[in-house]
């Protein structure tokens, strides 16, 4: 049981842990980035995923943390549609990564950046996510669900992360938009 910090903020805190976990064993210089919401990528193709769901009220609120990786796998062992998204941590090596060891370094991080958050929420953290969060400037396309309204699309550029877990984003018309919940693209950058 949790008694603070259960929000959606929760999944930013795994995420750095995850981002720290795989530069710890792929080195300093490796293309480690955070997407927002909730996935780690390696040269802009996914290389994990975060889920958090969370139930209950006060102080029984509870949270699952789930945390997937590839590891090991081939790129082209992946369905067609996702080969050119998606790589693993060995691929980005160009070696195979020994599963306990990046077990052991992930729970390490993962229980120091989970004890942050549980003191001080997202502030505890944000350093440590901004290091690998890479999308702020960049163009994305915004596909954010709404109560009644079903999925909404928008572009624009990345401004940060509110305290909040909201992903700030200024649409081509100047307006700046708070998206709770959603599917982010990043745009491919054209040279000027």
């Amino acid at each position: 049981v949790l008694r603070r910090g259960i929000g959606p903020t929760l999944s930013f805190a795994a995420g750095a842990a995850a981002a720290r976990a795989a530069a710890q064993i792929l080195g300093a210089e490796a293309p480690v980035e955070l997407k927002w919401p909730n996935d780690l990528l390696l040269d802009g193709r996914k290389a994990a995923g975060i889920l958090v769901e969370s139930a209950g009220a006060g102080a029984t609120r509870v949270a699952v943390l789930g945390i997937g990786v590839n590891l090991n796998v081939d790129p082209a062992e992946f369905p067609e549609e996702f080969r050119r998204r998606a790589t693993s941590l060995a691929a980005s090596a160009g070696r195979p990564v020994d599963r306990v060891g990046f077990a052991a370094t992930l729970y390490g991080t993962l229980e120091d950046a989970l004890d942050r958050h549980e003191r001080g929420g997202f502030e505890a953290i944000r350093s440590e996510f901004e290091t690998f969060f890479r999308m702020r400037g960049r163009r994305v396309g915004v596909h954010e669900v709404t109560a009644g309204a079903g999925a909404q699309g928008v572009e624009g550029r990345v401004l940060g992360v509110a305290s909040d877990g909201a992903l700030r984003n200024e649409r081509d018309d100047g307006v700046e938009e708070r998206v709770l919940a959603g599917d982010v693209t990043i745009a491919k950058e054209t040279p000027a």
